[in-house]
């Protein structure tokens, strides 16, 4: 074995040893709070740092684990308590309670995003749940930090013997239909005492619009998306939602702006590419952004539109469709300029050809050039996009629309739907062309 091959071997192995020490066993009393202190846990990735005192999971990244060793003292339900901040969306921490190879329990909590890391103790939102019962002696506690590529800093970590006799109300929550939206509780915890204040928040889903908080009776107990109530009972509040109509109307004015917000996002799974308040953010090749459209007048179209990049080879794909998506009725690619960065937004245009009245979904496609050459499957980010507006051109009918490249002698009615066979009578579209049979 060469000297720089053995050196690179020691090396290899004396990492392989140090980042799998295990970590002092924590025992856990039957009463009282037990420390769980970010020095005392294994960690597969980010780093402990101190904030004003108290030791912090930071720099945690999605899939990271901390894992505590613990051995309880007494068979009991227990109580978690622990402080977090983080300045992303879609951030959780996973708890898990391992017997061995078995998971007793587990219990994922949603991290609210307070817009900062935590330079301070005062920075950090406190959590708190509390387990189902867990059997005594030794477990393993791995957490799991899950979220975009960074996720959160934690800290002030206890567990606690849940006190079965202490006078505690529950809330459980829920959301109707499932999927609509989300919940936030304030404070963030399973067990209140009595008459203590808390405040629930309800947030729709795109395609869905906020309608009521009803109790476990069905009674409506507040139309307001957040509702703060004094805890008397153990209690189920359901937050229920309305299906939203998103459709934009078109030609867009002052008084009618494009709704960007009524976005649907195919991501592919990926949480990262999303509206983002005032922009599409964070979208890889082949990602779409789809929204509903009525054209309420027959009119050819400039799209404006703002897009910022700092890649080269970038491009969106305007596609007019009808409104099942099954046919194209006109297409147009703008090329992204790359602007060094993500702050210098450019001014652009799609043309669409002249649009009959009607429902439409508009598809806006984005592209990478060099992802089309790459054999091994990369991922390849585009563009960040704002600033939608139909602007309609001067027009005098239908005559002018022209026909997406692959929709060649197919037959469309004036609304843009697909015909299978020539009217005996009446107007349609083929081949780009207006014509009326009499």
């Amino acid at each position: 074995m060469k000297l720089n091959s053995l050196k690179s071997f020691v090396a290899a192995l004396f990492m392989t040893v140090a980042t799998t020490t295990s970590a002092a066993t924590i025992s856990v009393a039957a009463s009282g709070a037990t420390s769980l202190d970010p020095n005392d846990a294994e960690l597969s990735g980010g780093s402990v740092k101190e904030v004003d005192g108290m030791n912090t999971f930071d720099s945690m990244r999605n899939g990271n684990t901390a894992t505590f060793t613990l051995n309880l003292a007494s068979a009991s339900k227990y109580t978690i308590k622990f402080v977090a901040a983080t300045k992303n969306n879609d951030v959780s921490m996973k708890f898990s309670f391992m017997s061995g190879e078995t998971e007793e329990y587990s219990k994922t909590v949603a991290i609210t995003n307070n817009g900062t890391w935590g330079s301070a103790q005062s920075d950090f939102v406190s959590y708190e749940f509390t387990t189902d019962q867990l059997s005594a002696g030794e477990k393993t506690l791995v957490i799991t930090f899950v979220g975009p590529k960074y996720t959160c800093n934690a800290g002030n970590m206890t567990i606690t013997p849940f006190d079965a006799s202490a006078n505690v109300y529950s809330l459980t929550t829920a959301l109707n239909p499932e999927g609509a939206g989300t919940i936030s509780v304030s404070p963030s915890k399973d067990n209140f005492n009595p008459n203590e204040e808390v405040t629930v928040s309800a947030t729709a889903n795109v395609g869905y619009e906020f309608k009521n908080w009803t109790d476990a009776s069905g009674n409506v107990v507040s139309s307001d998306a957040t509702y703060t109530f004094a805890i008397t009972a153990n209690t189920v509040l359901t937050a229920n939602f309305d299906v939203a109509d998103l459709t934009i109307t078109v030609p867009t004015t002052e008084a009618n702006p494009f709704k960007m917000e009524n976005v649907k996002i195919d991501n592919q799974g990926d949480s990262r590419a999303k509206w983002d308040g005032d922009h599409i953010d964070y979208m890889f090749h082949g990602f779409t952004a789809t929204y509903s459209i009525n054209n309420t007048q027959a009119t050819a179209y400039d799209i404006a539109f703002q897009a910022v990049t700092q890649n080269d080879n970038i491009s969106v794909r305007f596609d007019i469709m009808s409104e099942d998506r099954t046919q194209t009725v006109a297409t147009s690619t703008v090329q992204v300029p790359n602007s060094g960065g993500w702050s210098d937004w450019s001014d652009l245009t799609a043309s669409i050809p002249e649009l009959p009245v009607g429902k439409y979904s508009l598809v806006i496609t984005f592209l990478n050039a060099d992802a089309e050459s790459d054999t091994e499957g990369g991922s390849y980010t585009t563009c960040n996009l704002k600033g939608i507006s139909f602007n309609a051109k001067s027009s005098t009918g239908i005559n002018t629309l022209k026909a997406a490249e692959n929709n060649n002698d197919q037959i469309f009615d004036l609304n843009g739907r697909r015909l299978w066979q020539v009217p005996t009578k009446g107007a349609y579209i083929r081949n780009g062309k207006k014509i009326v049979v009499k």
